[in-house]
């Protein structure tokens, strides 16, 4: 399952958001909970799951005059710690990085995180349902390899 975490409705996506769950084949839902987060469950290979964090974050880009709203999307893995081998947390997955990145967070945790992001002007609902797939999938194949678990 992927279940997607995210602060407000729209993120500015213009609905994407909710074709793209569609696009999934599941439904969002309003969790009850006060930072009125939206969630959906989709079912990974083997049963597993994973949370998908999704937050808008306004930014300047080289070539644009005018602030941008780009839409993060990060799967938390767990902590780079002494039991964790840094060559296997950055070792290239089984499947292909194509929207997303492995990062290790700069958090008091050391958080190993994967990360991808799309700017709102270019944000189809097939490419976020890809990005959400993929950083699920991707964060769900690495959380199993370092740490042989299934926390979110």
């Amino acid at each position: 399952m992927i279940r997607i975490i995210q602060r407000r409705r729209d993120h500015g996506t213009n609905g994407a958001l909710s074709k793209a769950v569609d696009i999934l084949g599941f439904k969002l839902t309003q969790a009850d909970d006060e930072k009125k987060s939206t969630y959906t469950d989709i079912a990974l290979p083997n049963g597993r799951s994973h949370f998908v964090w999704l937050y808008p974050h306004t930014c300047k880009l080289a070539f644009h005059d005018t602030d941008q709203v780009v839409l993060y999307a990060e799967a938390r893995i767990g902590y780079l710690d002494p039991k964790v081998e840094p060559t296997r947390a950055s070792s290239k997955p089984k499947k292909n990085l194509v929207l997303t990145r492995i990062q290790v967070l700069n958090d008091d945790e050391r958080t190993i995180a994967v990360q991808g992001c799309l700017p709102s002007s270019v944000l189809t609902p097939d490419l976020l349902a890809d990005l959400i797939y993929e950083v699920a999938l991707v964060g769900d194949a690495l959380e199993e390899r370092l740490f042989g678990v299934d926390k979110e």
